[in-house]
């Protein structure tokens, strides 16, 4: 029972920390505020980052009636102020929260596993794709297209097919066994799968070789641009749980 009474405090703390984020006009309290947001968010157990996910699909959408007023408006005269009121309305809340958390402490890397841990609930909860869209939005906004993309490295082992196929915009690797890759807008969960741990970390040293960067124990969490003008993000062990994460 105890149990339970803390799981639900950790989440009623971490909305609360989201709505008094959003709700901040200042820049002065942003990075402390964006930080407690992911300090309550690493506290969840697996089976509530569902609900998290869902309270910011269901809380933080924009408000359909505003969205509908301001279309309205453009549609009988498109001028500049309309477009600009249409698109504020019509952006949601939760893409707001995304930009404050990418200013906290190594805020990059918490909205990145954040995302690993969205997409892992995908298949049963559909609904929440709006809310990878919106993350996934504003990942390669902020970076470059490639940032979300790995094009064609060779000697890649179980990776080389989806690197060579021209209709696959994205792959993420959560662990040794778990592998997605996106086609036409849809992610979805492949059967490839490494043998293990030490053949992902060899596909891993094969990826950042040109960069010259390092990613190891002590530097687990790397965000590098490749020769083609990509962009790959690595996490591993101790910052990743699951095993490394491409």
């Amino acid at each position: 029972m105890l149990e339970k009474l803390a799981k639900a405090r950790y989440l009623s703390r971490l909305t609360g920390a989201v709505n008094r984020l959003i709700s901040e006009r200042g820049e002065s309290n942003a990075v402390s505020m964006a930080d407690e947001v992911i300090h309550n968010y690493r506290k969840l157990s697996k089976d509530q980052h569902a609900k998290f996910f869902t309270f910011l699909f269901q809380k933080l959408n924009p408000d359909p009636a505003a969205v509908v007023a301001a279309a309205q408006n453009f549609s009988a005269e498109a001028n500049a102020r309309n477009y600009i009121k249409l698109q504020r309305v019509a952006e949601p809340p939760r893409q707001e929260l995304f930009r404050r958390l990418n200013r906290a402490t190594n805020g990059t890397s918490a909205l990145v596993a954040m995302r690993r841990d969205l997409l892992a609930l995908l298949e049963k909860q559909p609904e929440l794709t709006a809310v990878d869209f919106d993350l996934r939005h504003l990942l390669s906004s902020w970076f470059n297209p490639g940032f979300l993309k790995m094009h064609q490295v060779a000697g890649l082992g179980p990776l080389s097919a989806l690197l060579s196929d021209p209709e696959v915009s994205e792959i993420m690797v959560n662990g040794p066994g778990v592998v997605y890759a996106e086609k036409n807008g849809e992610m979805f969960l492949t059967d490839i799968k490494f043998d293990h741990n030490r053949q992902l970390i060899q596909t891993i040293e094969k990826i950042m070789a040109p960069t010259q960067r390092r990613v190891d124990e002590s530097s687990p969490y790397v965000d590098a641009s490749l020769p083609d003008g990509s962009r790959v993000n690595i996490i591993l062990p101790p910052l990743s749980l699951i095993g490394p994460v491409i």
